[in-house]
């Protein structure tokens, strides 16, 4: 999703896929405002991400690790993860929603012809997002 590289909403994510569908001007307008909340919601959230995997590292150092406030600190990271998932989701559903039945269907065909960058979740050549700490090597 961030500048520069493919994503969600970028070049050769499943969103570019949209180009190809005829949107009305109508549509495009809503696509792009949906894009833009999603990307606002996304900076503070990985914002947010980064500052509590910072706090963790901050725990994990300590003398003698408290195994509360780690097991609270992992609590809050995962949930900070499951909000970048529904904020993904949530946008891709909510720009689904602005298709006819007919560009459905072709979204649908156009997406079955893309086998996608390679294997599995997060695997070489994954779209996700990097999670704090971690580069993508390309």
């Amino acid at each position: 999703m961030g500048r520069g590289r493919a994503g969600r909403f970028g070049p050769g994510g499943p969103m570019a896929h949209l180009k190809q569908l005829g949107l009305t001007a109508q549509q495009r307008e809503k696509v792009q405002a949906i894009h833009l909340a999603q990307r606002r919601s996304g900076i503070e959230i990985r914002k947010d991400l980064e500052l509590a995997t910072l706090d963790m590292h901050q725990l994990l150092r300590a003398e003698t690790p408290d195994r509360r406030a780690i097991d609270v600190q992992v609590e809050r990271i995962a949930s900070l993860r499951a909000q970048v998932q529904k904020a993904r989701v949530n946008a891709m559903l909510d720009v689904r929603g602005l298709l006819t039945p007919q560009q459905r269907q072709k979204l649908e065909q156009l997406r079955e012809g893309d086998d996608g960058p390679g294997p599995g979740p997060r695997g070489p050549g994954s779209r996700g997002p990097n999670r704090p700490g971690e580069t993508r090597s390309q």
